[in-house]
């Protein structure tokens, strides 16, 4: 009965494996063509002057990418990923042509960090859900786990409202009615490490796809001249990229903070009369089964995900300030956005002119600086938004570097034999699977060749019957 739990395991892992393995060859293409793009805003200028990327150029990239990896893949995974994040941006790009309010400006901006949410955790649990065959887990099951705590909590933070509440849903245990040991609460171990995979597969890919949606917004950044928008577009990412911030930084935080702190155990008892199956302990028992590769992975994705965000924030806290940020004596120069125009008479003090927004890769630098551990505080002379950004971020690194990054390097991640004995079992199932696709290949070009050799040989059939038609009428006109 054991094997037979494992084995359907071992089936549905392999189904959700693939489908990680193509949103990871998205988060992969998606992430060079970042960096060709900003090395080409770097570089071109120097040669080609007055030089600026096409708008609707990542659009097209998208479009591109989500198309032909779906004819190589055949996966409408990748369209359902790219297409609502695609369609998120061109609805906004083309709402904010509209000088709004600025109160509607800050509505939309909110509501679309609700949309974002939704689409960003939503998707991880499609995936789950439509390869599971072991459990019957319904959609209308997500509105009976938000209690009063989640939903006051979706109005400050979406992304961990909506993601315990999805935890929550994909953790419900199926009915165990095993004679194996069980914990406490009457589980045995293949029923919990059912809802461990789930919850480190739905972690992994919502991990995922937020650093997918913050790149696209840097390269959104890249391909527009933030300028030539109106106050009313403005107002809106400045409100959209601090919601989310504090959205995802509450979330992070909150998730490795309990990952460090707290360390849970297991104690499985064998209660039915046959004593075959021996009592069994488990220390630094995990509600999820990620391994600590997997968590350092995360924790590096998450920083990544930090550095973009906050690079976003500074470069608005200037857009916002505008032209007026050259009365910031820190800032003089200090991205090229103002140049000295002289000495004013009466206070004797330089005079500047606000010149060109600066480059976000300038911006970029400066973020990572503040992530890697680049402390120094500007006491003066800068927006106090920037103040706020700055002290969040020296937080965020702090979490994620000197807590989960020291805990992580430090922590014994030995596998235990049913581990062991299920990770050879998933890689014997993956060459299985593809001996399988090879067989099949092979068998339908034996096919196509048979098909084609009887197409021929009823070809000739045919010539000969035409040959002797012909033979016949020529007798019969000789005759």
């Amino acid at each position: 009965m054991e094997d037979e739990i494992m084995d359907a395991r071992i089936k549905w892992r392999y189904l959700i494996e693939k489908d990680m393995n193509i949103l990871s060859s998205i988060k992969k293409w998606i992430l060079l063509f970042f960096v060709i793009l900003l090395i080409s805003q770097l570089l071109i200028p120097y040669f080609i002057k007055d030089f600026n990327l096409p708008q609707f150029i990542f659009i097209l990239m998208l479009l591109v990418l989500g198309i032909s990896q779906y004819i190589f893949h055949k996966n409408f995974l990748l369209l359902k990923v790219l297409l609502p994040i695609l369609f998120l941006f061109l609805c906004i790009f083309i709402i904010l042509q509209i000088d709004l309010l600025l109160s509607a400006g800050v509505i939309i901006a909110i509501l679309t960090n609700f949309l974002l949410a939704i689409i960003i955790h939503y998707v991880p649990f499609y995936i789950i859900t439509r390869n599971s065959e072991m459990d019957q887990l319904k959609f209308k099951e997500f509105f009976s786990h938000f209690n009063i705590k989640l939903f006051c909590a979706f109005f400050v933070s979406p992304d961990y409202s909506l993601s315990s509440v999805y935890k929550k849903v994909l953790n419900k245990r199926e009915k165990c009615e095993h004679s194996f040991p069980k914990d406490k609460d009457e589980y045995c171990i293949q029923c919990l490490e059912n809802s461990r995979y789930r919850l480190k597969y739905f972690i992994v890919m919502s991990n995922w796809i937020n650093l997918i949606a913050v790149i696209l917004l840097m390269i959104f950044f890249l391909f527009n001249e933030i300028n030539r928008f109106n106050h009313s577009f403005i107002v809106f990412f400045m409100t959209f990229i601090t919601f989310h911030i504090i959205s995802r930084v509450l979330e992070i935080s909150y998730a490795f903070y309990n990952d460090v702190v707290k360390v849970k155990s297991k104690y499985f008892k064998n209660n039915g009369p046959e004593k075959i199956n021996e009592n069994r302990f488990f220390n630094y028992w995990r509600g999820s089964a990620l391994r600590r590769p997997e968590r350092i992975s995360l924790a590096i994705h998450s920083y990544g995900e930090i550095i973009f965000l906050f690079t976003i924030l500074y470069f608005l806290i200037n857009v916002f300030f505008g032209k007026n940020s050259c009365e910031y004596t820190n800032l003089q120069g200090f991205f090229d956005m103002c140049t000295a125009t002289g000495v004013d008479s009466l206070t004797n003090s330089t005079e500047f002119e606000f010149t060109a927004y600066p480059n976000l890769f300038q911006y970029l630098l400066y973020s990572a600086s503040v992530t890697f551990f680049n402390f120094s505080f500007p006491t003066g002379g800068v927006p106090f938004a920037w103040h706020i950004a700055h002290v969040v971020q020296v937080f965020m690194s702090i979490i994620l570097i000197v807590l989960s990054f020291a805990l992580y390097i430090s922590w014994t991640d030995k596998m235990t034999k049913d581990e062991i004995q299920e990770f050879m079992l998933l890689k014997q199932h993956e060459e299985l699977e593809e001996k399988k696709y090879e067989k099949r290949v092979v068998s339908e070009r034996i096919e196509r060749k048979t098909k084609i050799k009887e197409d021929l040989v009823n070809e000739e059939n045919n010539l000969i019957e035409i040959e002797k038609k012909i033979e016949e009428v020529k007798n019969k006109y000789k005759e």
